[in-house]
């Protein structure tokens, strides 16, 4: 089956699709809703995917590393939550790929806490949720 986050740029079936046309049909199931990772001493970290860019509580990662820092994560004892931030111009392809990476090695879900946003949310998110 191909869905529209298949289709790549210049093929028959049309241009790529990116985050901001649908959200790559939504959140993983078993990702947590927003603002779930905020909590007192609760740790969290950070992945932003581009078009062109992953980075990691804001370092540029290749994916080799980003494989490997999650997998250190999945290690930890309380496990740290993540919050994956998806620019609006990111390939559904990349969004796919991402999200399976992430819930593979850190099992997201009541053992862990992953939560999706596109980068308009996350600044909403996170300033109802910053310490002055």
């Amino acid at each position: 089956m191909v869905t529209a986050c298949d289709r790549e740029q210049g093929s028959p079936e049309g241009p790529t699709v990116v985050y901001s046309a649908n959200r790559c049909g939504g959140a993983a199931a078993g990702w947590s809703r927003h603002g779930s990772e905020f909590g007192e001493l609760m740790y969290h970290n950070s992945l932003a995917v581009g078009p062109a860019k992953l980075t990691w509580n804001g370092a540029a990662v290749n994916a080799e590393t980003l494989r490997r820092y999650l997998q250190q994560a999945s290690q930890l004892n309380p496990r740290p939550s993540i919050q994956v931030v998806f620019d609006d111009h990111a390939d559904c392809r990349l969004v796919n790929q991402t999200r399976k990476l992430v819930s593979n090695d850190l099992g997201c879900d009541s053992r862990g806490a992953c939560v999706e946003y596109s980068e308009t949310e996350y600044h909403a998110e996170a300033s109802r949720h910053s310490v002055n």
